[in-house]
């Protein structure tokens, strides 16, 4: 009895804490791509409507001032410090298997090291028993003097190298969490980047504009890029759409292995804009590593933020309700060193 009576204990204490935090950090996703697509690789066929391949992941993530649940989550996203940033990352693995989540940070829409625990690296590897959650002491250095945009970001089970189709689309829209907040360091001028004129404005798409991003092998293609086997550079298309806003704005960050390439030639960082109701096109190009020293298959991925650099909050700590903050990732590609 006294067991039961623990266990029951234990289930509630859970559901009190993801449901009281719900609205700061909790991610409960049973979502679908944005977006309709051709898959040419075998096991699917003809045109797949976003329902035919839903996203499923339950975890938590979430910024702490303290590494305690009740009155430790942080109540603002906007916080002005002296060249250092200090919270605690909160990560719950609120799924019945163990899983590992890969932490990194990008200040200003760059992947910077930061010590996790203490610990200096690029990214910092957690991993979670079923319904554990941990806090993880994060802090990140040598901010220069101006207005940050600083992304804490978590990827699911970033070492799962399956090939089939089904799980490759799966990891659209899906797999990343994290939390965007704005970091104030000194007294800056507030500066805003160049967002660049849509290279490719592609046509006829107006009733089936897509709402995130597909990344392809050919300009304005539905065809989604799952897998490739090389032996050198790749080119690809960044294909965005915009079915709400008046005028989008927004910035590209490219992964390779979870650490951040160029998107074309020494272009760390793409800004961008697109109207409503118009779908772009995005040339780029994944320089390889020779293939030699590749050490089997390699995770790429795009990461789509809407809005950079605006206003998150206005004083006192009201919140922008005209902004829409996205971060999100593209299907996970898998590199297969063609030796």
């Amino acid at each position: 009895m006294n067991k039961k009576i623990k266990i029951v204990s234990v289930l509630f204490f859970f559901l009190s804490i993801f449901t009281y935090y719900h609205y700061y950090f909790y991610q409960d996703h049973d979502s679908v791509p944005q977006w309709r697509m051709e898959v040419s690789e075998s096991g699917f066929s003809g045109v797949l409507a976003p329902e035919d391949i839903p996203v499923r992941e339950s975890f938590g993530v979430g910024l702490f001032d303290r590494p305690q649940y009740f009155g430790g989550a942080v109540k603002t996203r906007v916080f002005r410090v002296n060249g250092t940033f200090e919270k605690y990352l909160f990560i719950a693995n609120a799924i019945n298997s163990s899983n590992e989540y890969l932490v990194f940070v990008l200040v200003d829409y760059i992947q910077v090291p930061f010590y996790a625990d203490g610990k200096l690296n690029l990214t910092h590897l957690v991993k979670l028993s079923p319904m554990e959650y941990r806090f993880l002491k994060i802090r990140i250095e040598n901010l220069s003097e101006g207005y940050h945009d600083v992304f804490i970001g978590v990827f699911l089970d970033p070492y799962n190298h399956d090939l089939s189709d089904r799980y490759r689309l799966s990891t659209d829209f899906s797999m990343m969490g994290g939390v965007r907040i704005q970091v104030i360091s000194g007294r800056p001028l507030y500066t805003m980047p160049t967002f660049n004129k849509p290279p490719i404005v592609c046509k006829n798409v107006k009733n089936d504009t897509i709402g995130g991003l597909i990344i392809t092998k050919t300009p304005c293609s539905n065809i989604a890029w799952l897998r490739e086997n090389v032996s050198e550079s790749i080119k690809y298309y960044i294909n965005l759409g915009n079915k709400d806003r008046n005028i989008q704005t927004f910035a590209l960050v490219a992964m390779l292995n979870y650490k951040q390439v160029p998107i074309k030639n020494d272009t760390l960082v793409y800004y961008g804009y697109l109207y409503r109701n118009q779908e772009i096109s995005i040339p780029g190009e994944l320089r390889i590593p020779e293939v030699g020293t590749l050490n089997g298959i390699q995770e790429f991925v795009v990461l789509y933020f809407t809005e950079p650099f605006l206003p998150l909050q206005f004083p006192p700590d009201i919140r922008n309700i005209n902004l829409e903050t996205r971060a999100e990732p593209s299907i996970r590609i898998a590199i297969l060193p063609n030796r």
